[in-house]
């Protein structure tokens, strides 16, 4: 049965079903046990981007944390340090910056970043427009991605193909979560007995230009 369906006839108060949905989709697991809920798997799409970055043979990986919920930028933040430390590579504070999801502040953090002694050949960004402020650092200081610096994003929004050179990054299936929700509160409203309260969506690094790293021809990018 359609969800249209269900809320056009007689039944539950519809500002209640609204409620009930807005608590469905969720970007991270609510600590409420007894709320259904359909979450992305942030912390395993942060792990694919951090090992492509290492596969393509980086040891200096710089973070870009976006602040966002807390659970999102927990499971990102150590999905990052985890896979770092998993490949034996030394965790270096200098290397991360957390920050508003903002171009301008991804730009001048980056810019300084990329002026240590030693900077970090590539970085992960936990939002794609934190990734766009990275290559526009990397332009204004005459380096070019992804020869002289590696980027990976995550959502894989729309930005991340209008860019040049287009922009690795994390796939989150938006479409699945809500008709996975759409579902659940269609069987809620019908009052029917779900299998399971949660379900986590996984989510897919896409491979694009950014991190097709030259630098290193033996590499698998």
């Amino acid at each position: 049965m359609k969800l249209s369906s269900v809320l056009n006839r007689q039944g539950p108060d519809p500002g209640r079903v609204v409620a009930q949905l807005k608590r469905l989709v969720h970007c991270t697991a609510p600590s409420d046990d007894d709320i259904f809920y359909v979450s992305a798997d942030h912390y395993g799409g942060a792990v694919q981007a951090m090992v492509h970055l290492i596969g393509c043979g980086h040891q200096k990986i710089g973070l870009m944390a976006g602040r966002f919920s807390p659970q999102i930028y927990a499971d990102r933040y150590q999905a990052y340090t985890d896979t770092l430390k998993k490949h034996h590579i030394p965790l270096d504070y200098r290397y991360i910056q957390t920050i508003d999801a903002k171009v301008e502040d991804a730009k001048h953090c980056v810019e300084i970043m990329l002026g240590l002694p030693d900077p970090p050949t590539a970085l992960f960004c936990t939002n794609d427009t934190i990734a766009v402020g990275a290559i526009k650092a990397a332009n204004a200081l005459h380096k070019k991605v992804p020869d002289d610096l590696a980027i990976a994003g995550f959502d894989d929004s729309p930005i991340c193909s209008m860019m040049e050179p287009e922009i690795t990054s994390v796939h989150i299936d938006t479409f699945s979560m809500g008709e996975i929700s759409a579902n659940m509160l269609v069987a809620l409203i019908e009052k029917k007995e779900l299998p399971i309260r949660s379900q986590c969506v996984p989510a897919q690094l896409v491979v694009r230009k950014t991190t097709a790293l030259r630098a290193f021809p033996d590499s698998s990018c």
